[in-house]
């Protein structure tokens, strides 16, 4: 009698967790092979993360105001942070954070008297757009990344169920 082989990813789903595993950090498996704990994000906390990083930003381009030259200069390693290690929600929102800081405060200090130019507009809009271009790529690795450690952890489990078949075929 054949016994029908189960579904691998519904078979790690119920098999028995390790005493060390911890369901608040998540484990990802490299191409390499290593395991790196990672403790996972609640999502209010990736959204505070994402506006403190922002309001940081803000403040220290405002600090460095005469030594820097594009008013985006900070914004974009800020958006580019925050969307590959909080995802893509949190980094639109650095991206409308840093988009209204530079539309209020940056670019009217940069230009004191005179008003916001065409030139601005166009810079800003052009910021926006990358910037939710950057979190939209951020998704798709996070995506990428998430698939990958699915295939892993299904890969590991069918080798060890072919271990353990094999090992009880030597028992018969």
């Amino acid at each position: 009698m054949r016994v029908p082989k189960p579904d691998v990813a519904e078979a790690w789903r119920e098999s028995p967790r390790e005493p060390h595993d911890d369901p608040s950090v998540e484990v990802s498996i490299s191409p390499a092979r290593s395991a790196i704990a990672r403790p996972r994000w609640t999502p209010l906390l990736r959204y505070v993360v994402a506006v403190v990083a922002t309001v940081g930003a803000f403040l220290a381009r405002m600090w460095l105001s005469r030594y820097l030259g594009p008013p985006y200069i900070l914004f974009y390693p800020t958006v580019m942070v925050i969307a590959v290690l909080a995802g893509f929600g949190p980094g639109l929102v650095a991206t409308g954070l840093s988009a209204l800081f530079s539309a209020l405060v940056v670019l009217p200090a940069d230009r004191q008297a005179s008003a916001i130019t065409t030139r601005d507009v166009v810079g800003l809009v052009l910021f926006t757009s990358a910037g939710l271009f950057m979190s939209v790529v951020a998704r798709l690795y996070r995506q990428a990344r998430q698939r990958l450690v699915e295939y892993e952890r299904a890969r590991v489990l069918k080798a060890s169920d072919e271990r353990v078949r094999a090992s009880e075929q030597r028992l018969r």
